[in-house]
């Protein structure tokens, strides 16, 4: 899934409009370690991935290849954007991307 970002960001001075989340990339020992890695940062919530903003940025940067800190670092809204996203394909929400071909065909 590819999230265009509304405000670019930019990472080791490189200007950057987007974020690829490959959530088909995404195992169980990626969230367990997307887990862990958010009780070491001090988050005590039961659920640390689903319930926090804090862990669905951990599990952003896992799907992405990202540093956390730099998905941390993302404008509000585009932030929000990506942690939706990851919240979505963590509670087994997330639909097929649909290309522009796709949807001119199903209008017509």
């Amino acid at each position: 899934m590819i999230i265009t970002f509304k405000k670019p960001t930019k990472i080791d001075g490189k200007e950057i409009k987007s974020i690829t989340l490959d959530f088909d990339s995404m195992n169980g020992r990626k969230l367990i370690a997307a887990e862990k890695e958010a009780r070491l940062r001090g988050n005590t919530l039961l659920n640390p991935l689903h319930a926090s903003l804090e862990g669905q940025a951990i599990v952003a940067a896992q799907a992405s290849g990202w540093k956390v800190d730099d998905i941390e670092d993302l404008d509000g809204p585009d932030f929000m954007e990506v942690t939706g996203q990851v919240s979505l394909f963590l509670n087994g929400l997330t639909l097929p991307e649909i290309t522009p071909s796709e949807t001119s065909e199903k209008q017509s």
